[in-house]
């Protein structure tokens, strides 16, 4: 038997759908729109994607991520 994962275990992915086109020619907005009929004064700009992965993975150690990339208030 498994054991049951916590939300802190939970992995993400930020979909980018801001001028993005579909494969069809519309845009990623009016192809969302069709399949989650989110209102049309509602603008789409990203979708973020939660759940549990299938195998663990190591952490990151936070010495190794590209803090010079991060910009808080200001560029």
């Amino acid at each position: 038997m498994q054991a049951r994962k916590s939300w802190s275990q939970a992995g993400s992915c930020w979909i980018q759908c801001r001028e993005r086109m579909a494969m069809d020619g519309e845009t990623a907005e009016e192809y969302a729109r069709t399949i989650l009929q989110f209102p049309a004064e509602c603008k789409l700009e990203a979708i973020l994607s939660l759940g549990m992965p299938e195998e663990d993975w190591p952490e990151t150690p936070l010495e190794s991520l590209p803090f010079g990339k991060i910009h808080i208030n200001k560029y």
